[in-house]
């Protein structure tokens, strides 16, 4: 049996090329809802139940817009990574606005809804740390690609992931 590479042994050809798969399978994989299923889980469940059901998809989505900020910096905003990164920041914002709009006049809180996203997704975040952590959206990816999301998770602390969280809760008109 071969023996796996270590990431630093990677040519920068070879890296580059796992930081666009692993961008490319994490945006064909982002799936936003449309703002007929998002009314229609508001409107079909009690308020607490559609709370949790839309905030859990909402911090999937931030999660993988997190991971794609990261591999974007990483590969030095690489035009085919930051445009994987820039199709999920803009279908993920325009998410938020749909929910944001779909809660009023109704009793689903979408500041709840927020609170909820940011609870859980630093969490989720720092679980990928993890060495034998895969998320069920990382299907079919390489193990560089596999390593390079570890390592890049693991090369912010625990503040910097929040900040940037953060940081992206406020480019979409949210403050938190």
């Amino acid at each position: 049996m071969a023996s796996k590479k270590k990431s630093a042994s990677y040519s920068p050809g070879e890296i580059l090329q796992a930081q666009r798969e692993f961008a490319r399978v994490v945006q064909t994989k982002f799936s936003p809802y449309k703002e007929n299923q998002i009314q229609m889980l508001i409107r079909n469940n009690k308020p607490e139940d559609a709370t949790e059901f839309v905030a859990h998809k909402l911090f999937t989505g931030f999660a993988k817009l997190h991971y794609l900020f990261l591999f974007s910096l990483n590969s030095d905003e690489d035009d085919s990574v930051f445009a994987h990164y820039s199709s999920v920041y803009t279908s993920l914002s325009a998410e938020f606005l749909l929910v944001e709009r779909s809660c009023k006049k109704t009793k689903v809180n979408f500041v709840e809804i927020c609170s909820l996203v940011m609870k859980w997704t630093p969490a989720y975040v720092f679980n990928g740390r993890n060495k034998e952590g895969v998320y069920p959206w990382e299907e079919g990816l390489s193990e560089l690609a596999l390593d390079l999301r570890r390592k890049y998770a693991n090369e912010l602390t625990d503040i910097e992931h929040i900040n940037v969280m953060k940081e992206h809760f406020t480019q979409y008109g949210f403050k938190y």
